[in-house]
């Protein structure tokens, strides 16, 4: 257990952001999501020009679209930093030591973690996220398996503890959400236009730590406690979505998509980590979320969109996208017209060098890209909030990598 939780901490710590603050509303809410760092770059927006893998996670009628693809397989990281080379051989050797507590107790071993402790902002939260993904969706047909692990860390005492590892902590705080979803889409002539119309049911799985105070790492390291003890929230649901876009003359098209219609239903039950991982069959763990009395509702988005996209006569592709976002919340307070709009913009120099750029409720976004036929990489810069002198969503990097046809 604890060669894992070091591993763990290994991989995850260099693809971390940091946390924007505390959530409005309860995780198991969280909708589901998947978009690519290419479309976050250009503002997140693609109501109106969605084509490809990525409509089976915003607007589905984009499946009869071009740009169908058979994706093999997508990562998206999501990070405020890179750790360098001398950043990570540290934590490979820690991850190797047989003494963890000796090996920190060490002052110059103190020093460095504390240097990297606050180059990743971890006194004051930080936040990772991996998401992965594959399948196919091309001639009005889709199927696509997504999964976004989530682990927060934090610490307590990195400045004033850093030479004495027992009375430093390091909380975790896990999400990893799982879906599966299939679509459908199909396109209708319309003389000098053309509508597409598509549908998608998804199932949705989401593991999650109950107590909001996490699991102390430095503890489980120590051995101090087996955190197979800990309560556990295993929750599952089904929902769907449906859209329709209009492609017009020149390129022009209008987009309009409901995602979670009706709000989709999370049933839940709470299991120890210990039970979770002892279980023998998965179908009748699943079986028991489903019967649960309790539930958290995701609840519904309506979106809609205007989009430009047609190839140009020169070196030069452009498309121009914009979503205007409600969220039917009863909960949610009344938010400004600007955190309701996503826009951005993508320049293609001979279908290979992507430039974009865009607005993502509020928080401004560049990129760059490549397609290489079978491999696709793209990286995304996210920028300070609009109206604020402080930060209120840092600065970060998200890198991405397809692999398809």
């Amino acid at each position: 257990m604890k060669k894992f939780v070091l591993l763990l901490m290994l991989i995850l710590l260099p693809m971390t952001m940091v946390m924007a603050g505390p959530l409005d509303v309860p995780v198991n809410t969280d909708p589901v999501f998947y978009r690519s760092a290419a479309v976050e770059a250009a503002g997140g927006a693609q109501t109106a020009t969605a084509s490809g893998f990525d409509s089976l996670f915003s607007n589905p009628a984009g499946l009869s679209r071009k740009g169908g693809e058979l994706l093999f397989g997508s990562v998206n990281v999501y990070s405020d930093f890179m750790l360098d080379e001398d950043d990570l051989a540290f934590l490979e050797e820690f991850a190797n030591s047989d003494d963890p507590e000796s090996f920190l107790n060490d002052s110059a071993n103190a020093d460095t973690a504390v240097a990297i402790g606050n180059k990743i902002g971890l006194e004051e939260g930080v936040n990772t996220n991996l998401n992965m993904g594959f399948g196919l969706a091309a001639f009005g047909l889709g199927l696509g398996f997504m999964t976004d692990i989530d682990l927060g860390l934090q610490s307590v005492g990195l400045q004033e503890n850093a030479g004495d590892i027992t009375s430093l902590a390091i909380y975790a705080t896990p999400k990893i959400t799982s879906s599966l979803v299939a679509g459908l889409s199909h396109g209708f002539d319309l003389g000098a236009a053309k509508l597409h119309v598509g549908a998608d049911a998804k199932a949705i799985v989401r593991t999650q730590l109950v107590d909001s105070g996490g699991v102390d790492m430095v503890a489980v390291l120590q051995e101090l406690y087996d955190p197979m003890g800990d309560p556990v929230m295993l929750s599952a649901g089904y929902g769907f979505d449906a859209g329709a876009i209009l492609e017009l003359p020149a390129g022009f098209s209008v987009g309009v998509a409901a995602n979670d219609i009706g709000g989709t239903e999370m049933m839940k039950i709470t299991k120890t980590l210990g039970a979770l991982e002892a279980t023998e069959d998965p179908e009748a763990l699943m079986q028991e979320v489903l019967d649960s009395e309790e539930s958290d509702t995701i609840p519904m988005t309506l979106i809609a969109g205007i989009g430009f996209d047609k190839p140009g006569r020169g070196l030069f592709d452009l498309k121009v996208s914009a979503d205007y976002i409600v969220e039917l919340d009863e909960l949610a307070e009344e938010p400004e017209l600007i955190d309701q709009i996503r826009a951005g913009a993508e320049i293609s120099v001979l279908g290979i060098a992507k430039v974009r750029g865009g607005i993502n409720r509020g928080i401004l976004t560049a990129g760059v890209g490549v397609d290489l036929l079978l491999v696709e990489a793209n990286a995304t810069y996210y920028g300070p909030r609009y109206d604020t002198e402080e930060e209120i969503t840092p600065e970060r990097l998200v890198v991405g990598v397809k692999v398809k046809l």
